[in-house]
């Protein structure tokens, strides 16, 4: 969570933090936020506006709905409880909001172009009793996906291909994988992914749970 931290911290020095015209974050501090916590550290490219990371944009709407944060007459603010939570600190109870409001209310199809396939977000739950259930050790993403896949078929039935060389099974795969496993799951420090080439999208990786994935879910069977 060290992102959003920051990025409530960052605010709460700035504030009123001025929007673009268009009412976009401004550009420096899209910067300094791109630079500190970049989506992939090996490929680097020019940021010019916030629309250059959708990361970013993304998690500005989260913490929006959070209500931690507020823009007002082109300026951003801390709401009092963004307030609040910069002076208590980040604790289990921000966690919550957040991990509801990521699940429950932010649209996880907004920071991709796949198709929406909302039954991903919608199962997310099942899919980490799923995780409980078959990560003892260790499994590799694409045995992952494949059960899901087993349990929802419908999911391969609700749009048209993304790419004209990809069948609807490997369509599902890759969707479940970008938007459970990485960026659900590995965002929150609930599994690890072991890449070997970590610039391709190798759904061979090898996913393990972590302890606060442990700690978090207490499933009673």
């Amino acid at each position: 969570m060290k992102e959003t931290v920051y990025f409530l911290r960052r605010l709460g020095d700035l504030q009123p933090l001025k929007a673009t015209a268009k009412g976009n974050l401004p550009r420096s501090f899209v910067c300094e936020m791109h630079d500190r916590f970049p989506e992939d550290p090996e490929f680097t490219f020019p940021i010019m506006s916030e629309k250059d990371d959708m990361k970013l944009v993304a998690l500005r709407h989260i913490l929006t709905m959070c209500g931690w944060i507020k823009k007002q007459n082109l300026k951003f603010y801390l709401t009092q409880k963004g307030q609040m939570l910069n002076e208590r600190g980040f604790g289990p109870e921000s966690f919550h909001t957040l991990l509801q409001t990521y699940t429950q209310k932010f649209n996880w199809t907004f920071r991709d172009l796949y198709p929406e396939l909302d039954i991903i977000q919608q199962a997310f739950l099942f899919s980490c009793y799923m995780l409980y259930r078959k990560t003892r050790n260790s499994i590799n993403a694409k045995e992952l996906s494949t059960f899901f896949i087993q349990a929802f078929p419908a999911v391969l039935k609700k749009e048209e291909n993304y790419l004209p060389w990809e069948g609807p099974h490997e369509l599902a795969e890759r969707v479940f994988y970008v938007r459970f496993i990485e960026r659900f799951c590995e965002y929150f420090g609930l599994l690890t992914i072991e890449k070997e080439e970590k610039r391709s999208l190798n759904l061979t990786y090898i996913v393990r749970t972590t302890a606060f994935f442990d700690e978090l879910f207490q499933w009673k069977l």
